[in-house]
């Protein structure tokens, strides 16, 4: 699940470079002409670039979130493994009869 979102998060963030450079050709594109056709095209990228910001960080915050947990998932499962040999040595110890001499 982590992968399908990091996936996503990847996806998104070209989707917002890719906005940008759109707004930076439809400013250069409007500071030349100006006009209503140009002035659409920057308040189209603007909105863009919003809601691609908007899903980018919400995708962050679950990425994140999914991390932490699965490293901490990870790390009980080590801390169960390490009790989990420690018990079988104790169990393995055998215990030698002392001579009295």
């Amino acid at each position: 699940m982590l992968n399908e979102q990091i996936n996503k998060y990847k996806e998104t963030y070209s989707t917002l470079v890719t906005a940008f450079a759109k707004l930076h050709n439809a400013h250069l594109s409007f500071v030349i002409n100006k006009g209503r056709d140009t002035g659409f095209a920057v308040r189209k990228e603007l909105r863009t670039i919003e809601q691609s910001a908007k899903d980018l960080k919400k995708l962050c915050q679950l990425v994140s979130k999914e991390s932490i947990q699965n490293r901490r998932l990870e790390k009980k499962q080590r801390r169960e493994e390490k009790l989990a040999q420690k018990s079988k040595k104790k169990k393995n110890v055998v215990d030698t009869p002392r001579s009295n001499s």
